[in-house]
């Protein structure tokens, strides 16, 4: 068997024309947020580690929504890496059209105007507090963050 050249895969795959449709599912979303970093252009780690940091050296982040029924990769945004993550996931479920049953994500989804933006389209947001959250007792979007936080500042008072 041979095995095409990676060069050559990739000149084939700009005329390529393939579409590929989401996996259909009969029950609505549940979309997991996350985001990680890429490097995009810079010197090599040795230059860097021998020389310094030049000041062209640069990062950006993706934003994934991922759909948790399928492992599907359902949205993407690129975004540069001065992007909080929780607007970075703001746009990703901008992006969603269809229905959206729950939001899941970590401390870095916690802020008040992506939880806002989640409650916007009434999915369950399923958001951990961070570590150094506050209750907020005048903020309605916040019932359900308040009572994880009492409920965490309760089991902590009792040792768990």
């Amino acid at each position: 068997m041979i095995l095409p050249h990676f060069s050559t895969l990739s000149r084939r795959a700009s005329t390529l024309g393939v579409l590929l449709d989401p996996i259909p599912t009969e029950e609505r979303l549940h979309l997991a947020l996350n985001s990680t970093g890429l490097k995009v252009y810079g010197e090599g780690e040795w230059k860097v580690r021998q020389h310094g940091a030049d000041k062209r050296r640069t990062w950006r982040k993706v934003h994934f929504g991922i759909n948790t029924k399928t492992f599907m990769v359902h949205e993407v945004v690129l975004s540069t890496n001065d992007v909080h993550d929780s607007a970075g996931g703001a746009q990703v479920i901008d992006l969603i059209d269809e229905d959206i049953d729950r939001v899941f994500g970590d401390g870095a989804y916690d802020p008040k105007k992506m939880r806002k933006k989640v409650k916007e389209r009434n999915p369950i947001p399923i958001i951990p507090p961070r570590e150094d959250g506050k209750i907020h007792p005048k903020e309605p979007t916040s019932k359900e963050r308040n009572e994880s936080l009492k409920m965490i500042k309760d089991l902590m008072e009792k040792g768990l």
